[in-house]
């Protein structure tokens, strides 16, 4: 609908683009000041409808305040522009031809419903936002408060259920936390590995660059170092292991604790030294085989005597050794020289000594 110029419509919309004008700058809205103008008419329209009305209603101007904050009128330049508005612009294009001293009457009442109007609900959706705010941090409170006793129950299950030992130390090496596995493997209680510092842990067998290595990592210049390294146990014996230690850091980067894992390699050391025992050394004797003990025989002959090759080296068989036509056992052995039919050949009972092998020379 069109309005006619200079009628009551149209003096209505003119009021309503001074009130946006003055507004919108103030206003957080997505609007152009057009479309905020659109949003402003109905308001003006009410207030023109309240400065004419028989009686005076302070429930229509409240509206038209809380009206303002719904519009995202919440700048407190917002309410005094508006009222400025409305104080010198209202009666002027909405009052008609009626008494003018009842309008200024009339409209003064109306900025104060307006103001009233304003406080109260810019008051109440403070409190909706605090309280939505509150909720949400309650909320995400809880969430977090769940996230981490989750975090803290896994560590917990890693840390206690690890099949390798798992201690944390301070920078001073100060043992502060050990797991079940650690425990055992050095043997004891809990409180006698957790009151040790780290530099008791000494052995003779360490790599120098062990402990170069760890205080490299306590300074910061390193963020974690593996190493093989033995520890004596509270009994005497010793614990080998593989050991890695990492360097745990705080929210701001600076070096606060140290991580040790430790794998028991003890039985496979053990075990790879019973393997390669057994594998130069006879199982019958205990004496070193070839080509171990021909070896360390060679080296160990003095110089200018018979070398080595003179002399046969006896090779017992599983089976008993069986009887000739003439009722004679046959020798065991071999030699690098044969012997002839004029003089039988008598092997010499076998001597042994340490780091040799069984020997005989032939007569």
């Amino acid at each position: 609908m069109t309005a006619e110029p200079d009628g009551p419509e149209d003096r209505l919309r003119r009021f309503a683009t001074i009130w946006s004008r003055a507004v919108f700058p103030v206003t957080s809205t997505s609007l152009t000041r057009p479309e905020f103008e659109e949003q402003l008419l109905p308001l003006a329209r009410r207030l023109s409808e309240a400065l004419r009305a028989r009686s005076f209603e302070a429930e229509t101007p409240k509206e038209v305040g809380a009206a303002l904050v719904g519009a995202h009128c919440t700048d407190p330049d917002a309410l005094a522009r508006s009222l400025d508005c409305v104080d010198a612009y209202l009666v002027l294009y909405c009052g008609e031809d009626g008494p003018q001293e009842e309008l200024r009457t009339r409209c003064s009442r109306l900025q104060h419903a307006m103001a009233a109007g304003f406080a109260q609900e810019l008051r109440e959706r403070t409190l909706a936002e605090q309280e939505a705010i509150a909720q949400a941090a309650l909320r995400a409170q809880g969430v977090v408060a769940q996230a981490l006793h989750a975090s803290e129950a896994r560590f917990r299950a890693v840390f206690e259920g690890a099949a390798i030992g798992i201690g944390i130390a301070d920078l001073e090496g100060n043992i502060l936390q050990v797991n079940g596995a650690l425990v055992r493997m050095f043997g004891g209680g809990e409180q006698a590995v957790r009151g040790r510092n780290v530099s008791e842990w000494t052995h003779a067998d360490d790599a120098p660059q062990v402990w170069r290595l760890y205080d490299e990592l306590v300074r910061g210049e390193r963020e974690h170092y593996h190493v093989e390294k033995a520890f004596y146990r509270p009994d005497g014996t010793v614990l080998w292991t593989n050991l890695t230690v990492s360097l745990l850091r705080d929210a701001d980067g600076q070096p606060q604790y140290q991580l040790a894992l430790m794998e028991d390699t003890t039985e496979r050391r053990l075990l790879n030294l019973r393997l390669r025992y057994e594998a130069t050394h006879d199982a019958l004797t205990g004496l070193p085989t070839a080509p171990c003990s021909s070896n360390a025989w060679r080296r160990s002959w003095p110089p200018g005597r018979a070398s080595a090759s003179a002399c046969a080296t006896w090779t017992w068989t599983a089976s008993r050794p069986s009887t000739t036509a003439s009722g004679t056992r046959p020798a065991t052995g071999c030699s690098s020289r044969s012997p002839t039919a004029s003089s039988p050949a008598r092997p010499r009972p076998a001597r042994w000594s340490p780091g040799s092998a069984v020997t005989s020379s032939w007569r």
